[in-house]
């Protein structure tokens, strides 16, 4: 049956909207105008706004009615004022706010392709402005670095002066050692963006150099490390890693014998021949929420050093002829004061000889240390050997330890229960003995992951980098 009229539909939709002011209004439902009770009850609806501008707590009908910060009129949408519209009235964006978001809100930029000018997004949110960035490129050839025509080494965008230099996707092979003497410089990269050589060191940090170094993959190479620092001229040289890989270098990945300070952050140092990283002489390191994973000569070396190592995966480290496996200090008498913590750490399935302390070795430490919070479990030898040092100086406390157990106040000796060791994922399962195990004052912060600890549904901290999400 069809009917020609709505006529009949009259007594039903006027019964429904009596009801509720959930619905529109019986004139609105036929085309004609809102109810005024409904546009009351929903003021953010956009028919509403221009059929009763009262019915808002906020509304205009172009720019000139609204102001900073919220200056632009969304006369298509919400009628209200908001701080921009894209992409045609984004002036109010700026600084460490440059892009619009689809909300109409100004945001930190958090990709280079976010920046149309420069294509660099800095750490702190905001866009680079183009004459401040070198540009290398895998098949580049400039001498200017420009934009529009990179250079093809980092060599020379080091030798522009400019304080930021930028990587393209691909490959980059410097001929020589890239060397940052006593200067500031930031290095960014887009995804897939590596940096290589064929032979000796990569990249120098010296004297004063502050070097940080974002989303870039540091890959081959032969020589005594990828990354090293000198001090001919004295000074305190520095280097932050931030999503960093350092991979297949067949020395160390970092080495400093010369001090400096060293801070690695969702990085990734792997299968590097000499070991991960060592650092002695006064130095000081900080990693955190990092892998180190099958690196021949040992995953982190500490001498004479401060370190704070925290919510780090060190697995599958060491050989059978490498000094240790998975974490080494030495001879700290001398570095009394300072952070001296590796807390929160999953330091297994690392390898070294017969008779080596495979998790946490600890040679001329004479300063009492007390190490919380990890899970140190598995880690082999030919024959015999500790998952920690017995040096009574290297104390540990709730923490897993084993196969072999360690005396300790909270430890325990269980199997951690993994994830799926094999494949690389040391992730705990759901029902790991080593879930809310951690020490009950322990407060650190969020996990290797980035989940918070503990998470809501947890009353105490789980050991190790990994805390368990439900």
């Amino acid at each position: 049956m069809m009917f020609r009229s709505k006529a009949w539909l009259l007594p039903w939709m006027a019964l429904g909207c009596m009801a509720s002011t959930g619905c529109r209004a019986l004139d609105d439902l036929l085309g004609k105008k809102l109810n005024p009770a409904y546009c009351k009850a929903h003021p953010e609806d956009p028919d509403c706004r221009r059929a009763f501008p009262d019915a808002a707590v906020v509304t205009c009908s172009s720019n000139a009615t609204c102001m900073a910060p919220t200056g632009v009129c969304d006369v298509v949408g919400s009628m209200t004022c908001v701080e921009c519209i894209a992409p045609d009235q984004t002036s109010a964006c700026g600084g460490m706010t440059p892009i619009c978001g689809p909300d109409h809100v100004c945001r930190a930029c958090a990709a280079h392709a976010e920046c149309p000018d420069s294509h660099v997004c800095l750490p702190d949110g905001s866009c680079a402005t183009v004459d401040l960035v070198a540009y290398v490129a895998q098949d580049g050839t400039g001498t200017v670095c420009a934009q529009e025509r990179p250079c093809g080494t980092l060599n020379d965008a080091i030798l522009t002066d400019k304080p930021l230099v930028k990587f393209d996707t691909g490959t980059v092979t410097d001929s020589n050692v890239a060397s940052i003497d006593g200067r500031s410089l930031t290095i960014l990269a887009d995804p897939g963006a590596k940096l290589t050589r064929g032979n000796g060191v990569i990249l120098d940090i010296s004297n004063n150099a502050d070097v940080r170094i974002y989303d870039l993959e540091i890959t081959g190479g032969t020589g005594i490390a990828a990354i090293t620092y000198s001090v001919p001229n004295g000074g305190t040289p520095k280097l932050a890693l931030t999503r960093v890989t350092i991979d297949g270098y067949q020395g160390l990945g970092i080495s400093s014998s010369a001090g400096g300070v060293l801070v690695v952050s969702q990085s990734t140092l792997s299968r590097n021949t000499g070991g991960g990283v060592s650092i002695s002489s006064g130095g000081v390191v900080t990693i955190s929420q990092s892998t180190f994973s099958k690196n021949g000569g040992g995953g982190i070396r500490v001498s004479d050093s401060q370190f704070d190592i925290t919510n780090s995966f060190i697995v599958g480290n060491g050989s059978l002829v490498s000094v240790f496996g998975g974490v080494r200090v030495d001879a700290t008498a001398v570095m009394s004061t300072g952070v001296h913590r590796i807390d929160f750490n999953t330091i297994a399935n690392n390898l070294g000889p017969g008779g080596a302390d495979l998790g946490i070795a600890c040679g001329t430490v004479l300063t009492p240390f007390l190490f919380s919070n990890n899970i140190i479990y598995g880690n082999a030898t030919a024959v015999g050997g500790r998952q920690i040092s017995a040096n009574a100086s290297c104390a540990t406390s709730y923490s897993d330890i084993g196969p072999d157990p360690a005396v300790g106040n909270g430890n325990i000796n269980a199997d951690p229960m993994f994830v799926d060791p094999a494949q690389g994922n040391f992730h705990l399962m759901a029902s790991s003995p080593a879930k809310d195990a951690a020490d009950p004052s322990a407060s650190l912060g969020n996990d290797f992951d980035g989940d918070p600890r503990p998470l809501p549904q947890g009353g105490r901290c789980d050991m190790g980098a990994d805390e368990i999400r439900q």
